[in-house]
């Protein structure tokens, strides 16, 4: 369903890249949390960019949706995807935390500059109370020998430090494509709505969250499913910024 739109009454997809996440998120072919309904919220224009107005706009209408849901008992949890960036922005991060504060819980991308997010300053990346999340490229040894379990190394190109929160697969990732196509990309954008998905299917019998502590122990249970010093790391990125060594789990039924 179109819930926000930065471009008039504009709401295709002209680049591939939000069907591309909703797809991984809660898609009927690669979706985690199949289940989920999906609000999309466009503020990016068809080249793949857009503006830090639109960006916190849709965040508003997000959260007023939010309050509608809990106001009219509709109890039904809230997760948002953030498969973007910027310089760092206070109101995009305000934005962002006034979300989290209303009892949304909010995964959002790392990046894809190789950074330190310690040392760096991008939105919303750094927001504390979010769900950071860097990716991860299986080893190719692991389609090369099947004896072999493989490893999931930390991407060449994904941000890292001690503000993320988690990692998730994004190197390679299938999902749908506008005009009943399919497509892998790469991205800390492919890894993030994978995290978002494992979220909406762990809600999936939650009452509406209405507060931050709500979101916040749930972030906290999130991690501590997930599988620990599983991600691999040649260029010793993680252990220098102290990094968490955290893949996301689901355990299903």
């Amino acid at each position: 369903e179109n819930l926000f739109t930065a471009f008039g009454e504009d709401y295709e997809d002209g680049n591939g890249h939000g069907t591309h996440v909703a797809g991984t998120a809660a898609g009927n072919t690669f979706g985690v949390a199949r289940d989920a309904k999906i609000y999309a919220l466009r503020v990016l224009n068809d080249k793949g960019s857009g503006g830090l107005y639109g960006i916190i706009c849709a965040m508003e209408k997000a959260v007023e949706h939010h309050l509608n849901k809990i106001e009219n008992r509709v109890n039904r949890p809230s997760v948002v995807n953030m498969s973007l960036g910027s310089a760092r922005n206070s109101m995009v991060d305000n934005a962002v935390n006034d979300a989290i504060e209303a009892g949304m819980v909010v995964c959002i991308a790392a990046g894809n500059s190789n950074v330190n997010l310690d040392v760096a300053e991008v939105s919303p990346a750094e927001e504390l109370n979010g769900i950071t999340v860097s990716a991860t490229t299986r080893d190719d040894n692991f389609f090369k020998d099947y004896l072999t379990l493989g490893r999931d190394y930390l991407s060449t190109f994904s941000n890292y430090g001690s503000q993320v929160d988690i990692c998730a697969p994004g190197s390679g990732i299938w999902s749908c494509f506008p005009n009943n196509k399919y497509k892998r990309l790469d991205g800390t954008s492919m890894a993030s709505p994978l995290v978002a998905g494992v979220c909406a299917a762990m809600l999936e019998n939650q009452n509406i969250f209405v507060g931050v502590k709500e979101v916040l122990d749930f972030g906290d249970k999130l991690i501590n499913n997930s599988i620990k010093d599983k991600v691999a790391d040649k260029d010793d990125r993680l252990n220098k910024a102290k990094a968490p060594n955290r893949m996301v789990y689901l355990e299903r039924d």
